[in-house]
């Protein structure tokens, strides 16, 4: 748990000292870094004093999905699919209201938020690497921040849909189950921040 944090930490660091010199892109990934960085600290000091803290990830869930399709409309799509991420966005606070409403609430974890958002954005981010690609948007991909967020998201939300399509049927088989899912979780979400990282030190879009 601890090595993510360090990790976000460590990029919201660089993004402070390089704010003005980032694109818009580079700065929504900034203010997710440092949401996120709340999240967990948040829900560490709750859990140590027994409360059950999913339901921050009820308001988290959605706001994360529109910070990183932001991102996507000001560097990968044209204005047909920026107005078709702009419904996505409203969608999933919709489906983030209605889950609470009549399916998940506020002291179960939205899975179904989390895997429709992820589903989405495993969509988005393969589309954009469709158009990188066909387009030659970049001479030099490797040095595109964009290129190491779209990596950050595509890796991660695509093992989150597995995590979490499958993750409450293993870990009622047994405890070490339960464990290895959630460190595979943390596996991959220092993964994305890595990338998010790399993603900071690279020219803006």
């Amino acid at each position: 748990m601890f090595v993510p944090l360090a990790i976000m930490a460590i990029g919201m660091l660089v993004g402070i000292l390089k704010f003005q010199r980032l694109g818009q892109a580079q700065r929504s990934v900034i203010i997710l870094m440092g949401l996120a960085l709340l999240v967990e600290v948040l829900s560490l000091t709750l859990s140590k004093k027994s409360f059950n803290t999913v339901f921050i990830f009820h308001v988290y869930a959605p706001i994360e999905y529109c910070l990183l399709a932001w991102v996507f409309v000001k560097t990968s799509f044209d204005r047909r699919g920026q107005k078709a991420l702009y419904l996505s966005m409203a969608f999933i606070f919709l489906l983030a209201i209605a889950n609470l409403l009549f399916w998940q609430s506020y002291n179960e974890l939205n899975t179904n938020v989390i895997i429709v958002s992820s589903i989405t954005l495993v969509v988005i981010s393969v589309l954009s690497f469709f158009r990188i690609l066909n387009k030659m948007v970049y001479t030099k991909i490797e040095k595109s921040s964009f290129f190491w967020i779209n990596i950050g998201v595509l890796t991660y939300f695509s093992s989150s849909i597995v995590l979490f399509v499958f993750g409450d049927w293993l870990t009622q088989l047994d405890l070490e189950y339960s464990i290895n899912v959630w460190l595979i979780h943390i596996f991959f979400n220092i993964i994305q921040y890595l990338c998010f990282n790399i993603a900071l030190w690279m020219d803006p879009e």
